[in-house]
């Protein structure tokens, strides 16, 4: 029940309509169709429902279909993971610390083994940084609130048999990095980035004499491997931005 839940202010589902999410990058579409009657809704949180309804669906009505997105890859080539830099590691090393240690943005930097550097990141925005496609929610009014699924917070009203709720949502970034610095001959360094993604999101979808429904879920990935929410179809990719970065910090 609880995996059904989250699908379902995860799209901003409603009774009979579908949340289109397109994927990440070249805009290909995913679908979501879900039928949610009130009731069903109501009976995933603590304690008896507010108002009766009508008996809840039996999963096998409950039907997402989903269209996976297109990895960056496809899209813009492979991410920059590797950069070779003719100068030996001896300069190459101490240089990247202290530009790192410099930029207020990169916390916990430290030098976590032979040619090795560890660092943690935590943007306000990830937006910039990840690319989890573009959800589109069908408003009470008949429009359409469309956000970036990778968005920091956004606000958006859903329908649920016939009665508006309020959706808050809520997703934070930590990058934990590790650069490695590796001889290549004796005067060349090949230098190569390798970043882990934790996505954190939390969504809440209340109604006028409704408990709120809360739902907090995680996702981890790797530059080289996006990965979907277990109990949703969002998928997030690395937009190669923060790998990128940390390689020309090397320059």
């Amino acid at each position: 029940m609880t995996r059904f839940m989250t699908h379902a202010i995860s799209t901003g589902a409603t009774s009979n309509w579908c949340a289109s999410v397109r994927g990440p990058i070249i805009g290909r579409g995913l679908v979501v169709c879900l039928g949610l009657s009130f009731a069903w809704l109501q009976g995933c949180t603590s304690g008896p429902p507010a108002h009766p309804g009508p008996t809840a669906p039996a999963e096998n009505e409950i039907k997402p279909s989903y269209t996976a997105p297109v990895q960056h890859q496809q899209a813009h080539g492979p991410l920059q993971l590797f950069g070779q830099f003719n100068e030996p590691p001896a300069v190459v090393m101490p240089r990247l610390m202290g530009r790192l240690k410099a930029n207020p943005a990169y916390r916990r930097v430290r030098q976590s083994g032979p040619g090795e550097i560890s660092l943690q990141f935590l943007p306000a925005n990830p937006t910039q940084y990840v690319d989890c496609g573009v959800i589109e929610v069908p408003a009470p009014n008949g429009g359409v609130t469309r956000f970036s699924g990778a968005s920091p917070r956004e606000s958006y009203q859903a329908m649920l048999k016939g009665r508006a709720y309020g959706v808050e949502r809520k997703l934070a970034l930590q990058a934990d990095a590790t650069i490695t610095v590796a001889a290549r001959g004796a005067t060349a360094s090949g230098v190569s980035v390798s970043v882990r993604y934790g996505l954190t999101r939390e969504q809440v979808a209340t109604s006028a004499g409704d408990a709120p429904i809360r739902v907090r879920d995680q996702l981890i990935f790797t530059s080289k491997q996006g990965a979907a929410f277990a109990r949703a179809p969002t998928k997030c990719v690395s937009s190669g931005v923060l790998e990128s970065e940390l390689l020309n910090l090397v320059k």
